[in-house]
């Protein structure tokens, strides 16, 4: 069953996680591979007009300085990892929030240095084209969206970072420098996902669809106007209590902003 209320040829982004996903929408599906094909077949048959994205996530590239989009498996869900494999899909060349699509686009052209949250990447077209963001079996947390609207805003307690290494386009190695805003090493920052969630239920941000079991649906261009509206009021408000005191104490004592420099360097978790 195609659904309505989505324009056509806009993109949907995908938050798959197979072990949530409804025994309903499992029903009549076999094998593990049987699985795969027949979730993915649903969403092709659901969303029949729009251009179907999944994260295509792979952390690896913080370490060992080197992305190679073809062969390097996608660390966040197993239906994005069997897509990859399937060969249907277009991944884009940026280290570690690389993205899955249905069609090559500006989004999906290497660039020396890339932003992936920044205004040039799948995020930003995202909202620009009324795309939507589904969480299939997904919780709110995965929402990686935030850190696009969190780079918009300039959040205080979040510094820029630059990853330089090597991505792997064919045959050739090419230099590439990823830049975006990290964890502050040594300071607990945690986001209150229970409390972001019920005000998206308060506030009715999403919908859900029940001929495509009842999965939560976001309008970029609505989340993106009530979140920045947030912001705007309370720059922590996404933001767990204790881990707001910790970073507004901090940010107290410095006078401005997180900086690179006020940080040891070490593993990144984004």
């Amino acid at each position: 069953m195609q659904v309505s209320n989505f324009e056509s040829n806009s993109p949907i982004m995908f938050h798959t996680d197979l072990s949530k996903i409804e025994r309903k929408t499992l029903k009549g599906l076999n094998s593990k591979i049987d699985v795969m094909e027949g979730l993915h077949r649903k969403l092709k048959e659901t969303f029949h007009d729009q251009e179907l994205w999944f994260p295509a996530f792979n952390y690896d590239f913080t370490k060992t300085g080197v992305f190679d989009p073809a062969n390097d498996p996608i660390q966040v869900g197993a239906l994005n990892e069997f897509l990859r494999k399937s060969g249907q899909y277009t991944r884009s060349p940026a280290p570690v929030f690389s993205m899955l699509r249905e069609n090559a686009s500006p989004t999906n052209q290497f660039r020396e240095i890339i932003e992936p949250f920044g205004i040039e990447g799948d995020y930003a077209e995202l909202s620009e084209r009324d795309g939507h963001i589904i969480f299939f079996g997904a919780s709110i947390d995965s929402l990686t969206y935030i850190h696009f609207l969190e780079t918009l805003v300039e959040i205080p307690y979040r510094y820029s970072k630059i990853f330089e290494g090597k991505v792997k386009l064919g045959s050739e190695m090419e230099n590439v420098a990823m830049k975006y805003l990290v964890r502050p090493s040594g300071i607990s920052l945690d986001y209150d996902w229970e409390k972001i969630h019920q005000e998206f239920v308060r506030e009715k941000i999403f919908r859900k669809i029940d001929s495509f079991g009842g999965y939560e649906v976001y309008n970029a261009r609505i989340l993106t106007g009530y979140m920045m509206s947030r912001y705007s009021e309370d720059i922590y408000w996404t933001l767990k209590e204790d881990s707001r005191k910790m970073v507004e104490t901090k940010i107290q004592e410095l006078g401005r902003s997180f900086r690179l420099s006020d940080f040891e360097s070490g593993e990144i978790n984004a």
